[in-house]
C-alpha cells in the first residue's frame, strides 16, 4: 500500500488540461497519479511533467469505464479525484450528427457515474 496522504487522481491526466493541473498540484505538494487511456494524449507527456516538477508522476493506463480497474487504482493511490477525462471524437464532417453528440455525452456521463461508483 502506498502512502496516500496528499494523493490526487487525475483522470485524463495526460491531456492538455490534466497535465497542466498535474504540474500545479505537484508544485503545491500533492502527489499526482495520472489515469489516462491514451486515446487523446501521449504517454511521453508524463516525462515532460517530470522534468518540470522534478519527479515523473505515476501513470496508470486505463479507461475510466473500467470500474474494477479504477476501484483498484483508487484503493492503492488516491484520496482525491479530479475528473478531466472526456472522449473527443475527430469527426471528418464539420457538423456532428445529433446522434453522435448524444453518444459522446452518454459516454461522458457513464464515465462520471462509474468513477463515482468506484469511490464507494
Amino acid at each position: 500500500m502506498t502512502n496516500r496522504s496528499g494523493n490526487i487522481l487525475l483522470t485524463g491526466g495526460l491531456g492538455y488540461i490534466g497535465s497542466h493541473t498535474a504540474v500545479v498540484l505537484a508544485q503545491a505538494g500533492h502527489r499526482v497519479v495520472l489515469l489516462d487511456n491514451l486515446s487523446n494524449s501521449r504517454a511521453d507527456v508524463a516525462d515532460r511533467i517530470g522534468r518540470i516538477i522534478g519527479l515523473r508522476p505515476v501513470v496508470e493506463v486505463a479507461d475510466v469505464l473500467d470500474t474494477a480497474r479504477v476501484r483498484h487504482i483508487l484503493s492503492h493511490y488516491a484520496i482525491g479525484v479530479i475528473h478531466f477525462a472526456v472522449q473527443q471524437r475527430r469527426l471528418k464532417q464539420a457538423r456532428a450528427t445529433l446522434r453522435a453528440r448524444s453518444a459522446e455525452r452518454h459516454r461522458d456521463l457513464e464515465e462520471m457515474l462509474g468513477l463515482i461508483e468506484s469511490q464507494r
